[in-house]
């Protein structure tokens, strides 16, 4: 009986007494430690491949975000040069009508509406080397055409210009308009050509050291009337309201542009039907290229 009980109990103590049960066991233990192996490399390589589809799409991101910003703000250069270089012009035309003997006034002003269409047909070739139009941005993005519209209650394209260079009062605004239009513009290359989104664009850094270069003769013939004939400087809120159409244009408006979905593109230039100067096509491409 004691033999009998000694052996219920090597045969009770469980795996010991089975030979099959612990080869199950160390079997369950070993499919186990396989699952966890095979768990772990999966892992390792969704890891891996989701670090590698993360990359690929912040630099997706932030390419997408480099030249969507480019061509906003080329669109809007783009916009200003044009509108600049044809308001130009009318005036050129009131001040040869006005002071035909003012040779050097003319010569001065002829040079900034040169450099003005100089400045438009490089920021043409940029986009016609990108393969796209610019965006279809208009008046609300223009410096002169909100300034013009703020100090003379009237669009460029209805102001007459005859009306305001046969008066003194009239001319002396529009000259300090244009002057700190001018100004400004010197001062926003300046920030752009540090600007690291335009610094990797070497064909866009040749435009804006070109406008650099030209820009501070752009204010001098305006400012040199002004005190030729004994006229003040642009008051504190006249500096205001330049100030206020610069960042209104800077922190309202191009955020807007830039969040905009589909956002419209030209569908033509806006001088297809003038005819470029050749000194300003030969000035343009040899900057490009």
């Amino acid at each position: 009986m004691t033999a009998i009980r000694g052996g219920s109990a090597t045969l009770g103590n469980g795996s010991s007494g089975h030979p099959n049960a612990s080869i199950a066991s160390r079997a369950a233990r070993d499919t186990d430690a396989a699952l966890a192996r095979v768990r772990k490399m999966w892992n390792r390589t969704l890891a891996k491949r989701l670090s590698t589809l993360s990359r690929y799409w912040i630099a997706y991101m932030i390419d997408w975000f480099r030249r969507r910003y480019l061509d906003l703000l080329c669109s809007i250069y783009i916009y200003n040069e044009h509108r600049g270089y044809t308001a130009i012009e009318r005036v050129l035309e009131a001040v040869r009508a006005r002071a035909p003997d003012d040779l050097a006034l003319i010569a001065a002003i002829e040079k900034h509406r040169a450099d003005e269409r100089k400045h438009y047909d490089m920021f043409r070739r940029w986009f016609e080397l990108r393969g796209v139009m610019p965006f279809a941005v208009d008046r609300a993005c223009g410096h002169i055409d909100r300034f013009v519209e703020i100090m003379f209650r009237s669009t460029i394209d209805r102001l007459d210009t005859h009306a305001v260079i046969a008066r003194d009062d009239l001319f002396e605004r529009l000259c300090r308009v244009i002057a700190l239009t001018e100004r400004r513009g010197y001062r926003q290359v300046e920030i752009l050509l540090r600007h690291p989104i335009v610094c990797r664009d070497k064909r866009l850094v040749k435009i804006f050291r070109v406008i650099e270069k030209d820009e501070p003769s752009h204010w001098a013939p305006y400012e040199g009337w002004l005190s030729e004939h004994g006229k003040r400087e642009p008051r504190w809120w006249e500096r205001g309201i330049d100030t206020f159409i610069h960042s209104e244009l800077l922190f309202v408006k191009l955020p807007l542009l830039f969040l905009t979905p589909r956002l419209a593109r030209r569908t033509g230039w806006a001088d297809q039907r003038e005819t470029a100067e050749p000194s300003a096509r030969a000035s343009q491409l040899a900057v490009m290229n």
